[in-house]
């Protein structure tokens, strides 16, 4: 029976693949951002500032003008704007996760690849709905069930990668078996990124007030800001490489034998052309480069 490697290996695979692909796996938050940015502007154009009605709401400000219906309609554009990024979102996971199986995919096409068609759109959205639904209802419990429900969950939206013919309630019930035993495993790993977070808080807390005493300037008000941003722009990539490496852990050691390997679909665009299909999991870029070498076959992606 395959046993999941070790936290650290996890991490070290997880380096060693980011090395040769940290701008490619940037490139596609990118164009998350982009597209976010690009959606809200256009948004708001069309439906004025939907956020000022909420922001009232939520301060005790509320107008007489102001109904349940006006409170329903400014949470229309937030919806809508849901309804396209959560299925971009999950096109990052996808693709972050053909890199660590040296896979070369069309990154673009499977960015969007579940606006191809309605049915992968709606279940995309059902998984996402559903996840965020179970873990607000274990939340009301104590903030603990809600965490651990929502690392049982997490790796729904791969599941919906490797194989989109599961249902909805199907691809939530794999992913907690899946999770069964593992999630303190998990939590453990997202803790080691969360601290390096908590440093770079720990740091300008400490930094800020140092050369506040030295020199007043503006600039230094920067500092904070600067020190997240560094971090952020590392650790996001590196937390996207190490989920996704977990998540092939998990799989290979649920089925106990390489079928993650023969996991990318459709969507990739390259369906006639390239597959994983007995290649061996990749630990670094050499690993992942021969794979990539390697891909080429007569052999259809499996639905």
């Amino acid at each position: 029976m395959y046993k999941p490697k070790e936290n650290s290996e996890i991490k070290i695979a997880a380096r060693s693949i980011m090395k040769g692909n940290f701008w490619n796996i940037w490139q596609l938050i990118f164009i998350y951002f982009l597209c976010s940015f690009a959606l809200s502007y256009i948004v708001t154009l069309i439906f004025g500032n939907f956020n000022s009605v909420l922001e009232q709401v939520a301060s005790g400000n509320i107008p007489k003008e102001i109904n349940i219906g006006h409170m329903i309609l400014s949470t229309l554009p937030n919806i809508i704007l849901q309804l396209i990024l959560v299925p971009i979102s999950f096109g990052i996971l996808y693709n972050v996760c053909s890199i660590v199986r040296g896979v070369n995919v069309n990154r673009i096409q499977l960015l969007f690849s579940k606006f191809r068609s309605g049915k992968a759109f709606f279940k995309t959205i059902g998984v996402a709905a559903l996840i965020s639904l179970k873990v607000f209802l274990w939340s009301l419990l104590l903030v603990v069930p809600g965490i651990i429900k929502a690392l049982s969950l997490s790796l729904a939206p791969m599941l919906l990668f490797d194989e989109p013919d599961l249902t909805i309630r199907q691809t939530l019930k794999k992913s907690e078996d899946m999770m069964r035993g593992y999630k303190g495993k998990l939590a453990l790993l997202l803790l080691s990124l969360y601290a390096w977070i908590f440093l770079s808080m720990l740091i300008s807390m400490l930094i800020v007030p140092l050369f506040s005493q030295i020199k007043s300037n503006a600039l230094i008000e920067l500092i904070p800001s600067f020190i997240s941003l560094v971090v952020i722009v590392f650790i996001t990539p590196y937390y996207l490489t190490i989920f996704a490496k977990f998540y092939d852990e998990m799989r290979r050691s649920f089925y106990d034998d390489d079928t993650t390997n023969n996991s990318v679909k459709k969507e990739s665009g390259f369906e006639n052309n390239s597959t994983l299909a007995d290649k061996p999991f990749s630990d670094s870029p050499e690993n992942a480069q021969e794979n990539t070498n390697d891909n080429v076959s007569n052999k259809p992606f499996s639905d």
